[in-house]
């Protein structure tokens, strides 16, 4: 009696995959129905927070052991200035930028000579609810060759820094060559802090191209 029962449910169940009910399947993968591999890219105005194909280098692995940084009303140096934030991207960035001539340096290689699209992800410092950045107030350098760029308010009024979030401002294409790429970020002259100069609080740069790139990064540094 349970053998006949078995045969029956077995017939049932070859019935339902000849008339296409769901459960059935056709050996194919149907977890993406819209059929875009699951990419969800969003770009918003004033700062880029979805996803994308960069690659990310993260600033609290560059080298900091010579860095002297300033706060609003302290200062810090080396490795204190790393500090933790749960939206940052590895959950730590750069802060005490308020420092003219700061400098934070990416040493990337490339596998060829290319064009990349540049992105930095960046929030206002702690104390500030805005910043405004461009080519000459927060200078970009690829290979000693200052880029150009458009002006673009940094902005996020949360007044907790573990809440903000560390959105992506494009800073255009640059070239890269085959080998040791040098991309810095420097605290260029202005007057954002009580007449002083000021810099956003650094998270990490964003390199969208078709070629390979690598560094090493100073992981022990956090």
């Amino acid at each position: 009696m349970k053998k006949s029962l078995k045969m029956i449910f077995a017939a049932l169940a070859l019935t339902a995959c000849a008339f296409g009910f769901a459960g059935c399947g056709d050996g194919g993968d149907n977890t993406d129905p819209d059929g875009n591999g699951g990419n969800t890219d969003i770009t918003t105005p004033g700062g880029d927070t979805g996803k994308d194909d960069s690659v990310v280098f993260e600033a609290e692995y560059t080298y900091v052991d010579d860095l002297e940084g300033a706060g609003s009303s302290n200062a810090a140096k080396g490795k204190a200035m790393i500090l933790s934030a749960t939206n940052a991207s590895n959950g730590h960035y750069i802060g005490f930028t308020h420092k003219k001539g700061l400098t934070i340096t990416f040493e990337i290689t490339s596998d060829k000579a290319t064009t990349a699209n540049l992105k930095v992800g960046l929030t206002p410092a702690e104390g500030m609810n805005a910043i405004k950045i461009g080519t000459d107030t927060f200078i970009v350098k690829v290979n000693d060759t200052k880029i150009t760029y458009t002006e673009q308010n940094v902005v996020d009024n949360n007044t907790n820094m573990n809440k903000r979030q560390f959105k992506k401002y494009d800073i255009g294409t640059v070239n890269l060559k085959e080998g040791l790429n040098i991309i810095t970020l420097t605290i260029g002259e202005n007057e954002y802090v009580n007449g002083k100069s000021g810099g956003p609080s650094i998270d990490a740069i964003y390199l969208t191209s078709d070629a390979g790139l690598t560094w090493e990064p100073y992981e022990d540094n956090i």
